[in-house]
Formats: C-alpha cells, sequence, structure tokens
C-alpha cells in the first residue's frame, strides 16, 4: 500500500510535515528512541542502478496516516526531488518509528517528521551533531580541525551547544515566566502581610471578648485555634475567589506553558494549599499574642 505524502496536512491547522536526511547514528545522538522497527545501517543506500528506499518515521507521523495499523512495511512517497539523483522521490519503505520531536520551539506544536538515510539523498549541506561529555569549546576545536584536514575549502558555520539552542527558544518564555513570578512573589508578601495585619487588628478589637473568655474558663489552646480558624476562614474565601478568577484567565497563559496544561490540576491543588499554609503561618503570631492575654488585665483596661 502506498500513502502520497506531499507535506500539506489534510487539516490546515496541524503542522506541516518535516523531511530530513540523517545518519544511522543521529538519533543516539539526539536522544530520539525508537519506538517500533529498526534505525538505519550501513545497507541502506542507494546507487546509480537503483536500491530499496527505506524511511524512519516519527509517532506523530505514524499516528496520522496509519492510526489503526503498523505502519512498518509501508510505503511513503512524497513529491520532492534529489538534483543529485534525478528521478528519485523522497519517500521509502517505513522500517522503524522514532519519538517526535519540536523542531524549532517549545512552543510549537509537534511536526511529523519523516528521515531519510543520507546515503540516500545525498546533499551539499549538512548539520552535524556532537554528543559528547568534553566542553563545548574543546568539541568545536576537534571539529574545526578535522574539518580543515578533510577539506579546507568547506565553511563551517557558527556552532551552538544543544542548551544554547533551547535556551534561545525559550527567551522571551523565560523572561516573561520570571516577570511573572516576581509579581506573584510580591502579591503573595503583600498577601501575608495584609493577612498579619487583619488579624493583628481583630486581635486587639477583641481583646475584651478574649479576656472574658478565659476568665469564664477558655484555654489557650481554645483561643489560638479560634483565632486560627477566623483566619483561615477569611483566607479560604479569597482562595476559592482567586482559583475561580485564575480558571477563567488561563487561557491567557497557555503559550508560555510547556508539557503543563493551563488548567492543571496539580498547580490548582498545590498553590492553594501553600497559600493557605502560609496564611496559617501568618496567622499563628496573632493567635499566640491572643492567647497570652492577661484577662484581669484586659477587663480592668477596658
Amino acid at each position: 500500500m502506498t500513502f502520497d505524502v506531499r507535506g500539506q496536512p489534510a487539516d490546515p491547522r496541524e503542522p506541516r510535515a518535516q523531511a530530513r536526511a540523517a545518519g544511522p547514528d543521529y538519533f543516539a545522538a539526539m536522544g530520539i528512541p525508537l519506538l517500533r522497527g529498526r534505525m538505519f545501517d550501513a545497507t541502506d543506500r542507494l546507487t546509480r542502478d537503483g536500491g530499496r528506499q527505506v524511511l524512519l518515521i516519527s509517532a506523530e507521523l505514524a499516528r496520522r496516516y496509519f492510526p489503526n495499523e503498523d505502519p512498518i512495511g509501508k510505503y511513503l512517497q512524497t513529491g520532492w526531488g534529489n538534483v543529485g539523483w534525478p528521478g528519485v522521490k523522497f519517500g521509502g519503505e517505513v522500517i522503524g518509528v522514532v519519538g517526535d520531536v519540536r523542531q524549532r520551539a517549545l512552543s510549537q506544536d509537534i511536526s511529523p517528521h519523516m528521515y531519510m538515510p543520507y546515503l540516500q539523498w545525498p546533499v551539499n549541506e549538512y548539520d552535524v551533531v556532537i554528543r559528547s561529555t568534553t566542553p563545548p569549546a574543546r568539541v568545536v576545536s576537534g571539529a574545526r580541525s578535522l574539518l580543515r584536514r578533510l577539506d579546507p575549502q568547506i565553511p563551517m558555520n557558527a556552532p551552538r551547544s544543544y542548551s544554547d539552542i533551547v535556551a534561545s527558544s525559550m527567551g522571551d518564555r523565560r523572561f516573561y515566566l520570571v516577570l511573572l513570578g516576581l509579581f506573584a512573589a510580591v502579591a503573595m508578601t503583600l498577601a501575608l502581610v495584609g493577612v498579619y495585619g487583619v488579624m493583628a487588628y481583630g486581635v486587639q478589637q477583641r481583646r475584651r471578648e478574649i479576656g472574658i473568655r478565659m476568665a469564664l474558663g477558655a484555654t489557650r489552646e481554645g483561643v489560638v485555634r479560634m483565632v486560627l480558624s477566623d483566619g483561615v476562614r477569611m483566607v479560604g474565601a479569597g482562595v476559592a475567589l482567586g482559583v475561580v478568577a485564575a480558571l477563567s484567565l488561563t487561557r491567557l497563559l497557555g503559550s508560555l506553558l510547556y508539557s503543563v496544561g493551563p488548567r492543571d490540576p496539580t498547580t490548582f491543588i498545590v498553590a492553594p494549599l501553600l497559600l493557605v499554609a502560609a496564611a496559617v503561618i501568618a496567622c499563628a503570631l496573632p493567635a499566640r499574642r491572643a492567647s497570652r492575654l492577661d484577662p484581669v488585665e484586659t477587663i480592668r483596661a477596658d
């Protein structure tokens, strides 16, 4: 069975298919796992007399074109030709399925990819991937020396580490998230100071009531529980309103998130709990002061 893949998806909202020429070790260097089938090997080459063309496809492409069947053994044919091999089109028999990648930025949707061995699809420009534990500067120096020995006329574009590429793709997002984090920290600080101030003022206003309660037999622990429960009720009402507001505004943050949904349940559970815990700590000092009031002196003073 042959499928014609022209790069333009049926749904214009879906990303276009990407075609790449790759060597057998490219996937190990990039950390792209083999999910099914086999990788390229030295036998996957094309000669002037012909030969079997092979492909590796990504899981996203397999999902799109082979949703309910095994793609291994199927044949994909595109309309892309190669000047170096007249009559040869980019395509071949699917021999394996590999993991998905985001080609340019983490914010972009996963694109379907197909890979052809570079021995079957020669090009005049290569991106070389080097995986090493050696410091990047030494790797680049060694790569330049090797390239000069192979052919001094071959230029090398500015090399970049993988971490630099990822960091540059996330530059804007990181800036906005850091800024948002600073605002959130300031807001949290102001909220805790406000909770403390309100509770301290409330305890001051209720000194006579607390003194009478203690004179009638209320324990220090009971006074602490009373003050803390008042503070928790107040904070709980604020947290509930905040969660409702956050749920209605999450769509504005969707483009800044990666691998986390805008309505991630863990976030909406952990964040309110942390806020309540911080508010309880802010209420603890006024509650402690209330429990130390002398009922006799408090009643006399009032």
